[in-house]
């Protein structure tokens, strides 16, 4: 299981990435209206991700055997689902399950939000996964 922090970098660069969004589009001597548009959406985006970022700080994540992925936010508010898809990006972690009772949850995690052995266990589950999955095929 995997017990949630927060991401140590992840306001630092969501903060860096909104200014040079806002830069370029205010250096691209656009129109006043346009600009505005634009550096307010940047603000929204950058606003969800937070959230969606936030909302797993102090929760946790559970990959089962039979693929069941649960889940438990920072509210405590539980869920779980089968795991349908899953990439690795570097440091990042990309989930997506097929939720009970409907829709899909998507998590965005980072290697500094667990601690080294239940991070590399999860890794471990996945890349087995991966690994199943394609003897299948």
């Amino acid at each position: 299981m995997l017990e949630l922090s927060s991401p140590r970098a992840f306001g630092a660069a969501l903060a860096l990435s909104v200014g040079l969004a806002v830069a370029a589009t205010w250096l691209a001597e656009l129109p006043l209206s346009i600009a505005l548009v634009a550096s307010v959406l940047c603000a929204l985006v950058a606003l969800r991700a937070w959230r969606l970022q936030t909302r797993l700080v102090g929760g946790s994540i559970r990959l089962d055997a039979d693929g069941t992925l649960r889940w438990r936010d920072a509210t405590g508010t539980e869920g779980q689902g089968q795991l349908s898809q899953h990439t690795v990006l570097g440091p990042l972690l990309a989930l997506e399950a097929i939720a009970h009772p409907g829709g899909r949850q998507r998590f965005a995690l980072w290697r500094d939000m667990a601690d080294a052995d239940a991070w590399r266990r999860l890794r471990v589950e996945l890349l087995h996964r991966r690994a199943a999955d394609s003897y299948k095929d």
